[in-house]
């Protein structure tokens, strides 16, 4: 009983996250904590315009869209789409949706999705969107991915940044 006790604390332990820094896109309005050992850099392209990463396979992306007059539900709806039909054009493949849930996250409205992707060739990809709907017609979209294999390592590291979120103005 005791072993496995100390086996359970190491385990804990070795799970917790140390939160290096914020990064902050004043221009854009927004804001994100992101973890010790992660990255994090403002991007120029016209739609990516952060980008917080573990490595070149773990990682979010902050993407702002019109909403094109639509409410969130029905955007996420048309994005999710789109989405798939972008990362199977250019990855090949197969994209399914695992969940989709309309929550407040950070205090936001949010629609979250998960996705399975295994590309066409043969990478198993675990890929999750959060949608932030923001006054002005606009919506924070943070595009998030990593291995199907680091999955139950980064899904809750992305699912904390993502929670960090907030908008600045």
């Amino acid at each position: 009983m005791r072993k496995a006790f100390f086996i359970l604390v190491f385990i804990c332990a070795s799970l917790s996250v140390v939160w290096a820094a914020s990064f902050e896109d004043s221009e854009n309005g927004y804001k994100l904590e992101y973890p010790l050992g992660w990255s994090a850099s403002k991007m120029s392209e016209e739609v990516v315009k952060g980008n917080i990463f573990k490595d070149k396979i773990t990682g979010v992306q902050v993407r702002i869209y019109d909403k094109h007059n639509m409410s969130l539900d029905s955007y996420s709806k048309w994005f999710s789409s789109d989405f798939i039909k972008q990362m199977q054009d250019r990855w090949g493949g197969i994209v399914k949706v695992i969940k989709r849930d309309n929550t407040m996250m950070a205090g936001y409205e949010c629609i979250i999705t998960s996705y399975d992707f295994t590309r066409g060739d043969g990478q198993l990809r675990f890929l999750k969107t959060y949608l932030f709907d923001h006054t002005g017609n606009k919506v924070y979209v943070l595009q998030c991915g990593t291995t199907m294999d680091e999955r139950t390592v980064n899904e809750p590291i992305i699912n904390s940044i993502a929670n960090s979120f907030s908008f600045t103005h």
